[in-house]
């Protein structure tokens, strides 16, 4: 979420393999957005799910609900079962938002993923376009990072949210934790939808403010 970048699951299970570690993977931002079905980093890759030790991910983003899920081994998972604060601190999803998760499921198909796809290369390329901003972020990634190359603060980019609110379009300076190991220089963070008209991500770089 900070970079936009897809991470290279089969380089990390080559190292893996090569240094024997255990790898835990977090698909809050992946699942129910890349893959041909939404399956997240694994089918995207189409790498077998066994070589991954645990995959993790919240249920707030993609799916619309609360709470989150793990899944592994039988091992893995009934040790997470007993022995995670999750289960042990806290109450289980109440039903209406276990409903919600599996009726968002239900949405799930390969269409839209493709129509997903489709359209984060076509913002990329029309940002692209734009020679007054550097684009941070896989073509193919939902999530984008733009700064400016020249005078990339965080009061000028602030400054061109407002100018983007006065035309009716909602953008934002990305935010960070005070926890945040790996401190990132200031952008405008923005995601790609199934629903925005293509048109309109045809029409990026054309008269646009950041020009």
């Amino acid at each position: 979420v900070n970079t936009g970048q897809i991470s290279n699951l089969p380089k990390l299970i080559e190292l893996k393999q090569k240094y024997k570690f255990r790898i835990f993977l977090d698909e809050s931002y992946s699942f129910g957005v890349l893959g041909e079905n939404g399956r997240g980093l694994t089918e995207y890759y189409n790498v077998d799910r066994r070589n991954v030790d645990m995959i993790i991910g919240s249920m707030e983003y993609s799916l619309g609900s609360i709470g989150g899920f793990a899944c592994g081994s039988s091992f893995v998972i009934r040790h997470q079962r007993l022995l995670g604060q999750g289960y042990v601190f806290s109450a289980s999803l109440p039903p209406l938002h276990a409903s919600m998760v599996i009726r968002a499921m239900e949405f799930f198909d390969k269409g839209l993923f493709a129509r997903l796809i489709e359209n984060c290369r076509m913002f990329h390329k029309g940002l692209e376009s734009i020679d007054t901003i550097a684009i941070t972020g896989d073509p193919q990634s939902p999530l984008k990072h733009i700064r400016l190359l020249d005078n990339n603060s965080e009061a000028a980019l602030k400054s061109i949210c407002q100018m983007a609110r006065e035309q009716n379009l909602a953008l934002t300076v990305a935010s960070y934790t005070s926890t945040e190991i790996f401190k990132k220089e200031p952008s405008i963070r923005l995601t790609v939808n199934t629903e925005t008209i293509r048109r309109r991500y045809r029409s990026v770089g054309e008269n646009d403010f950041l020009m």
